[in-house]
Formats: structure tokens, sequence, C-alpha cells
């Protein structure tokens, strides 16, 4: 579903995918091995990624545990052994106890086990012992940081707790202390309420707010005793941004404002960081940009946001349609690719319907196109998938019968979905056997072609 809505321009966000391993329920029955039709870290379209395997050690807030321990030790050693990151989600400080033990055995097999980043899914309790072999094995804890204040009140909640080791519940500070670098997640939309005032439950600014305050849903106190682990501002920033990139391997193109990553930003009304506690819960969004491209622009904030619409030299040879004249010569041509994403595959470029060739992969990427036989070429017309619209660079290669392929055309420029670049030599072009078109750059986007177009002479 995912995929397909990114293939349609309806994914408006990009999504890391947990593949689930087992049933979040009493029996945590496997699912089987299903995950292994896909490749760790693979990217199934522009903005769908499998990170890895979403693992459920507890059910009923760890009434019930999912593994025995041999199980657990055999199932982490060899999705490790396969490349996946791991997810794993849990509750308590028992549940912990099997996950760090496993993680041992990984560790002694292979000492590089913690460069797979682990996470600790929904980690709610730890104690310092813990948080040291947390640190030593190189499990990534992703937290919560709307608790304790979201569970202040619920009774599951608070019998949980009665059952944990004293002053192991949300103990935040002291991972940041411990040098490790915490993922900020929300657990939305559980315990969900409309908060009347401020940043909308669950936002990465109301997060934040609460991270700082420990104030729970609705405004209500934390009590007392669970007041000792509040993040600072900073801390609950980064927890939201750099180290939430890096808990999921993005750190290099997300997580941070910085020349060559992806321009994946929010402006706020404020800045977390300078404002009195109570202040960052008024904070609000004026604008969110998804590569580039502003995906809400807050009423009044429109002097910010930067028109949607492409700005500055179109690529030469841009048009809207081909021209009629001449043949095709695609019939029985062999098309190969860098990459392709499934049900885009390279073929689909020269068959002539709406299916486009999608690359698996950001640029540079390339599609060949090897004809039937050596024909004449009089113009090759590359019919643009590209949404949304900006700059790009493509060139086009030709090879003619006993030659080497050769540079023939660049395209730089804006493009944009259902543009055609056409090419026409100055001069005859006979005996061509392959066409090549290499993408060097188009963004964040996966380079695509929607056709490519091969003409020959009328009557060939």
């Amino acid at each position: 579903m995912l995929r397909d809505l990114d293939r349609a321009g309806d994914l408006r966000l990009r999504v890391n995918a947990y593949l689930v391993v087992n049933e979040n329920s009493a029996e945590g029955r496997l699912l089987g091995d299903y995950f292994n039709d896909h490749e760790p870290g693979e990217s199934v379209s522009p903005h769908v990624r499998v990170a890895g395997l979403k693992v459920f050690t507890d059910f009923a807030n760890a009434t019930v545990l999912l593994w025995n321990q041999a199980d657990l030790d055999a199932f982490v050693a060899a999705r490790h052994a396969e490349g996946w990151q791991l997810a794993i989600k849990i509750v308590s400080a028992t549940s912990l106890a099997m996950i760090l033990e496993a993680g041992a055995a990984a560790h002694a097999a292979d000492p590089t086990f913690g460069q797979a980043r682990p996470r600790l899914e929904h980690m709610l309790f730890a104690t310092p012992e813990q948080i040291a072999d947390i640190s030593d094995l190189g499990f990534v804890p992703a937290i919560n940081t709307n608790v304790p204040g979201q569970l202040v009140g619920e009774p599951d909640i608070e019998a949980l707790g009665a059952r944990e080791p004293v002053g192991a519940y949300a103990p935040w500070r002291s991972l940041f202390e411990a040098l490790l670098t915490p993922a900020g997640i929300s657990g939305f939309p559980s315990f969900h309420v409309e908060e009347p005032t401020g940043a909308p439950f669950g936002s990465p600014i109301h997060l934040i707010y609460q991270a700082v305050t420990r104030v729970g849903n609705l405004g209500t106190p934390s009590p007392a005793e669970l007041l000792e682990e509040p993040l600072i501002p900073e801390q609950a920033m980064a927890a939201h941004t750099i180290n939430a990139a890096s808990a999921a391997f993005e750190d290099d193109v997300k997580g941070s404002i910085t020349p060559g990553k992806l321009a994946d930003l929010v402006v706020l009304s404020g800045d977390p960081l300078a404002v009195l506690p109570a202040a960052i819960n008024d904070i609000t969004v004026l604008m969110t940009m998804i590569g580039g491209r502003v995906e809400h622009c807050a009423a009044g904030s429109e002097a910010i946001c930067p028109d949607l619409s492409p700005s500055g030299t179109p690529a030469p040879g841009a048009g809207s349609t081909p021209p009629p004249n001449g043949v095709s010569l695609g019939a029985g041509a062999t098309v190969t690719a860098s990459s392709e994403l499934p049900g885009a595959e390279a073929d689909r470029a020269v068959d002539g319907t709406p299916a486009h060739w999608n690359a698996a992969g950001l640029s540079p990427q390339w599609i060949e196109i090897v004809l039937a036989e050596a024909r004449r070429v009089d113009a090759i017309n590359l019919v643009v998938a590209q949404d949304p619209g900006g700059p790009s660079r493509h060139e086009l290669w030709v090879r003619r019968t006993g030659g080497e392929p050769t540079l023939v055309q660049v395209f730089e420029g804006l493009t944009a979905d259902g543009d055609v670049l056409r090419f026409e030599p100055a001069a005859r072009l006979e005996a061509v056997e392959l066409v090549r078109v290499v993408t060097t750059d188009v963004g964040d986007l996966f380079p695509a072609w929607k056709e490519i177009e091969v003409i020959g002479p009328p009557g060939s």
C-alpha cells in the first residue's frame, strides 16, 4: 500500500518500515520469514525504505513473556548475521534483561554487533546496571519522551511500575549522561487526547515540551518522584532530530540542516532552546518541507513558503509533447538498468504504455536500450517522470556499430513530470545499436522515465 501511494505521488512523507516478525498478542506467534523477500535497508520506492525488523518480546505490560532465552538468543544472532537492524519492543526491566543477554551472546560471537544499532523500542524501565550494559553493547534506546507524563493515572501502568525496580521508570536523563544517543518516539496514537491549547498531542513540539516538563496529557502534573529525570531542551531536541536519524542509519542525509542533506525541515514560530520550558508548547509550525517541496504552509506564513512551481531555466529540449513524425525503434529492444523497483522494471520505459521505469536508488543511475538491429536514429524523446519538478541533469550516450559509446547530449535544467526532452542529431546518426541515458542528478528523487522513444525515419 505504501509503495502504491508513493508511486501515485500521494505519499507526502518518508517512511522507514520495520517488518513485524511476530504477533503482538499473548501467543506472540512467529509470522514466518516473509521478510526475506526484501534486503535490509532496501528502498522499495522513493519514499519507502525497509529499515529493519520489529520484534515483540512481551505482552500485556510484560505480564506475558513471548520468548524463552535460548530461542531469543538464536533469533537475534541469526538476524544480525543476515544484516538486519532489529527494533525490539520491550516494556519491563525483565524483558530488557532478556534482550541484553541475547545481545551479549551476539556480541560475543561478533564484536561488531553494536554497529547494527539494535533498537530498544518503547523502553520504559532500565536500572543503572542495565543502562551500562546498553552502552557497552551498542543498543539504541527509542524512548517515548511524553512518558512518564502521558501515563500518569493509568492503572495498568501504575501496577506495572509497582513490579519494577525502584527508580527505573523513564530514566531519560541518565541515558544521556551515559553518553547514549536515545531516539525520540511518540507511541501515537496510544492514549490520544485532544489537547485544548498548545501543540497537538504527539507532535514533536509537544513531545519536546513533555520531555522537559514531564507534564502529562491535558496538563496533568507528574508525581514528584517522577520529576527527577527530565531532559533539557537540547537533549529533547536531539532525540527527535539527529538521534532519531542516526537510529535509522539516516544521519548522513537527515536530522540536521546541513549542506548536502535532504531538505526535510520545518520552520517554527520560536526557538525551543531559547524560551522558558512552559512556552515550548506554544510554538507552532509555520512551514513543513519534504525534499525541498513545501507540504504545509500555515495561514499567514505564505511570505516564507517558497513558490511550489519550479523556477529557473528549463532543460534544453524540454517540451510537453513529442513531435509525431518517425517510427519507434523500441520493438524487440533489450532494456537493462542500473537498478529497478518491483513493478517499475526497465522494459517499461519502451513499452508505449503509461507504466514507467523507476530506479531503486538515488542518482547516478542509468538505463540502456540495445536495439534489435543497428538502425539510423533521427531523434530520441525522453519522457520525464519527476514529481516534484526541479533541477536535473541527464546524459544521453549512443554507440554505433564497431564504436564506443559517445556522449551526444546533456540535458541540464528544470524538468517536471510529463516534460519531453528531445534530442535531434545535427547530422545523420547511422548504425546506432545502443542508447544509454545516465541521470547524474535529480535531487532526492529516484531517477525514472515514463518512456524513452528512439525514433527512426518514417517508413523504416
